[in-house]
């Protein structure tokens, strides 16, 4: 499972779709999850068809009983069956729900929840649907595994942002200079033990070592980024309140690693809580479904800083 949750959404009424969307994406939103949505507005069986050969990596499906008055919707959800996809579905409709199982019962299909369009009923089921479909994938053992992987992804693109920052914003000569050697000599610092390696290093060229997590790691990248770029450089050309944003999404993230590196790196002790859920303790830090959603929030909001960050990075004046 991943951070992002993937919708297909069968549905012709653009204005009902985005309106409706932005209530499925703010619950998404506090499971900790990005909705990505892809939609499908046309009667068309060629639109879904195509569609259904770009992607099949769905993680709830949703169909309407109507495309322009043409009652295609089961026929929508069996070629989505036919294509192997046996992801939940929701079928929906401002007709009778007998209507709808009716349907059902006539393409003989499976794995199909039946909602009603107006507002609260149909967003009732859809949430209900999808807190389940999350149960049912999320363990501890995987949420464990969303943390360490999103936080590794996130740790490259901070590296991105300092080589980044180092090609497109410093100048030749002095400030780059200035820049190789903080970052060469805090990784010295670090690794005495390991200095007739570091000897070998090109100090005009050191990307392809610093590119190593070996050699330059987590908390080194963090701390570039922190002291090197957004102390020195970044206040210089921008707005007080983005670079406390910034800093303090950093702080954060920095404080996400430390759990990451908790459950990667530390023994850990399988118990359960008072209401018989299982939690994972590593020292001090209690790993548990809460624990695990407040953190994939977290990563997304540091995720999209990150990115947001490396995009204005990239731009060039």
């Amino acid at each position: 499972m991943r951070l992002s949750y993937n919708i297909l959404w069968c549905e012709d009424d653009a204005e009902w779709l985005e309106e409706t969307e932005e209530g499925v994406k703010d619950h998404l939103k506090d499971l900790g999850f990005v909705a990505q949505i892809s939609a499908v507005r046309s009667e068309n069986i060629e639109e879904l068809e195509a569609e259904l050969n770009n992607s099949s990596n769905y993680d709830l499906i949703l169909v309407d009983y109507r495309f322009n008055d043409k009652t295609v919707g089961g026929e929508f959800i069996k070629k989505i069956r036919d294509h192997n996809i046996y992801a939940e579905v929701v079928f929906y409709s401002g007709v009778s729900s007998e209507d709808l199982h009716r349907v059902i019962s006539d393409h003989k299909l499976e794995g199909v929840y039946v909602a009603q369009r107006a507002g609260e009923p149909f967003y009732d089921k859809v949430f209900k649907v999808i807190e389940t479909t999350v149960r049912k994938v999320l363990d501890l053992n995987s949420l464990r595994g969303i943390v360490m992987a999103s936080t590794s992804g996130i740790d490259k693109k901070i590296f991105q942002i300092i080589k980044t920052f180092y090609n497109e914003t410093l100048d030749d000569g002095k400030e780059k200079n200035t820049f190789r050697e903080k970052i060469l000599k805090r990784i010295k610092k670090k690794l005495e033990e390991r200095l007739r390696n570091f000897g070998k290093v090109n100090y005009d060229d050191p990307w392809e070592y610093l590119g190593s997590t070996i050699n330059f790691w987590s908390d080194l990248r963090i701390a570039t980024l922190s002291k090197e770029i957004l102390e020195q450089y970044f206040d210089a050309k921008n707005s007080k309140s983005d670079h406390n944003k910034f800093y303090q999404v950093i702080e954060q993230y920095r404080e996400t690693s430390k759990k990451r590196n908790l459950l990667a790196h530390e023994e850990e002790e399988l118990t359960s809580d008072e209401d018989g859920k299982m939690v994972i303790k590593v020292k001090n830090f209690k790993f548990d479904e809460t624990t695990a959603k407040d953190i994939r929030k977290d990563l997304v909001e540091q995720d999209s800083m990150v990115n947001k960050f490396l995009e204005n990075l990239s731009q060039k004046p």
